[in-house]
């Protein structure tokens, strides 16, 4: 009982209740197993970032990876180092830059700046882990024009690679609230993955935040 105790203390309440009802499922079953493959769960976020100094946009350029407690987010981008980068969002500045749009949604988030961008998540020392669920977002609103709390349809797909290199896919597709995130959950077939990637394609593209993952032995 201590065990999964502290297993569950790794998610707060309020990212527990953002969980899907598949993904909680899966994190009870690894938090109830001490025995199984996995060796601790993990939500990915990054509320640590430090905010822009105002005036800005709202973002901070961070890169071309991310890591955390064990996880890295690449940037596989050719033009990462030039302007393609990772950028965070944070809460609206103050003051904002004449252009700013508020993108912002309950927490900082993530995205790829680089159209057609390819993001891959992996474990640091190689190994596999269970892709459990994860929030998306749109990244802009339907026109810089306005209205700015509406936004288009963004259809993102996942594929996993295993460790046999075979792969699995999932595709999720956001509402139209913006911005406003929705947590989506994996099926199991990501439980074992090596690695997953997606692509920042359009035409809304997307922001990501609250990366839950089980990692393996």
């Amino acid at each position: 009982m201590a065990r999964q105790m502290a297993c569950f203390r790794k998610f707060s309440v309020p990212a527990i209740r953002g969980v899907g009802r598949l993904a909680l499922l899966m994190l009870i079953a690894v938090c109830s197993d001490p025995t199984g493959p996995h060796d601790r769960t993990t939500i990915i976020d990054f509320d640590d970032l430090p905010p822009p100094a105002p005036p800005s946009d709202g973002t901070v350029p961070r890169g071309c990876s991310y890591s955390e407690d064990g996880f890295t987010l690449h940037n596989l981008s050719p033009s990462c180092t030039g302007g393609g980068e990772f950028k965070s969002i944070h809460s609206p500045p103050n003051p904002a830059v004449p252009s700013y749009i508020n993108r912002f949604s309950s927490s900082v988030s993530l995205f790829n700046n680089a159209q057609l961008g390819v993001t891959r998540l992996t474990r640091a020392n190689g190994g596999s882990f269970a892709l459990v669920s994860i929030d998306l977002d749109a990244l802009n609103p339907v026109s810089s024009a306005g209205p700015f709390n509406v936004s288009l349809h963004q259809t993102i797909t996942f594929v996993g690679t295993l460790q046999d290199l075979t792969t699995v896919s999932q595709s999720f597709t956001t509402d139209t609230v913006f911005p406003e995130r929705q947590t989506f959950t994996f099926e199991p077939a990501f439980d074992g993955v090596i690695r997953v990637e997606w692509v920042q394609a359009g035409p809304a593209y997307h922001q990501f935040d609250t990366i839950v993952v089980a990692a393996r032995r």
